[in-house]
């Protein structure tokens, strides 16, 4: 005996390369005419419409945040957006926007966040620190710490200069005052201060070896 059924079973249209359950006793059924199929176990007849699977489209997920959400670290105000280097819920007052990325500010006191942004900052920041260290370190390169030696005083008062210009955008740029520390610029101009000191000294130890050679020969 063959049952028919009035409902038609919405169906892929590769229906035919699959195995179709049977609706009422879970048996294997086959494709007949008229696009229709047939329970081979009992005998159950249903009409089939097929149609063609559409892919589904995964859109990139949108932030989404609790309206109850608090800040991290300061838990009585409202989290507007997440840190991308902790993943932490951050407030408006903490956020620092970088190069299209929010970070918090207390992430960038972090070694891990001084390190994830000194490339980035360089590129859209004055680095006047790095003009100092450079000065330091071209002393002890070959043949370059010749000239810098000879002209020192100038080299000296330009790195014065830059740590001046460190002190001023400390103050200015909370990025800029989070990757450099405030021990940086008096580091800095001790050491400035001690070459050009040893500078000078050299100099004048030349020039009485000089004076003393003039008067031994001129007498």
């Amino acid at each position: 005996m063959t049952v028919s059924t009035t409902s038609p079973v919405f169906l892929p249209a590769d229906v035919a390369n699959r195995v179709v359950p049977c609706p009422r006793c879970s048996g294997t059924m086959v494709a007949a005419a008229n696009a229709t199929f047939h329970c081979i176990r009992c005998r159950m007849q249903v009409s089939a419409e097929l149609f063609n699977p559409v892919a589904p489209v995964i859109h990139r997920p949108e932030l989404a945040l609790s309206e109850h959400a608090t800040c991290v670290y300061h838990p009585q105000k409202r989290a507007v957006t997440v840190c991308h280097g902790t993943g932490n819920f951050i407030c408006a007052l903490c956020a620092v926007e970088i190069k299209g990325k929010t970070y918090s500010a207390q992430y960038l006191e972090t070694s891990a966040g001084k390190k994830a942004i000194d490339g980035v900052a360089g590129q859209f920041l004055p680095r006047p620190d790095r003009v100092v260290r450079n000065i330091l370190v071209a002393l002890f390169i070959p043949y370059i710490n010749a000239l810098v030696l000879a002209l020192f005083p100038v080299a000296a008062i330009y790195g014065y200069v830059q740590c001046s210009k460190i002190t001023d955008l400390r103050r200015q740029n909370v990025l800029y005052r989070e990757l450099v520390g405030k021990w940086r610029i008096v580091i800095d101009t001790i050491l400035l201060s001690l070459v050009l000191a040893g500078w000078l000294l050299l100099v004048l130890v030349m020039v009485v070896l000089i004076l003393r050679r003039y008067s031994y020969t001129s007498s």
